[in-house]
Order: structure tokens, then C-alpha cells, then sequence
């Protein structure tokens, strides 16, 4: 491989390997703020109302 597409490559790379980075730690901070909680935690058992408002 010339050393000008070497160059290429690995920026590429470095490109894609940031913009992922990126994604998953936006991911992993968006997710518990949506869910309100994280994702390994029980869900809260919330009553159902008494009556149904149909």
C-alpha cells in the first residue's frame, strides 16, 4: 500500500472509530434519562388508578 492511501485509511479510521465513540456514549447517556432510570434497574411498580376513565 502507497504511503498517500495508507495516510487516507487511517484517517478514515480515525474518523469512523471517533463517530462511533460518539454515538455509543451518546447512547448510553440519552437511554437511563428516557427511561428514567438505567437500564438494569427493576421498574417501579406504579398502582393502577381506582377507577377507568372510559
Amino acid at each position: 500500500m502507497n504511503h498517500p492511501l495508507r495516510a487516507f485509511a487511517l484517517q478514515i479510521f480515525g474518523v469512523v472509530l471517533t463517530v462511533l465513540m460518539l454515538v455509543a456514549f451518546v447512547a448510553f447517556v440519552s437511554l437511563p434519562l428516557t427511561l428514567g432510570r438505567h437500564p438494569g434497574e427493576p421498574q417501579s411498580v406504579e398502582v393502577p388508578a381506582t377507577r377507568h376513565m372510559t
